[in-house]
């Protein structure tokens, strides 16, 4: 699968995961968003 998305500075991405996991992290100058692939487990479970 293939996401497109538009950043807040209006940068556009392609990523192509087999089962993407999207985090947007509000901060100080807008949102950063995330992506790893959800099959990758976080140390921190």
């Amino acid at each position: 699968a293939i996401f497109q998305h538009l950043l807040m500075d209006g940068k556009e991405f392609d990523l192509e995961f087999e089962n993407p996991v999207f985090e947007v992290i509000p901060t100080a100058h807008g949102k950063t968003v995330n992506i790893h692939d959800e099959n990758r487990k976080p140390k921190n479970e």
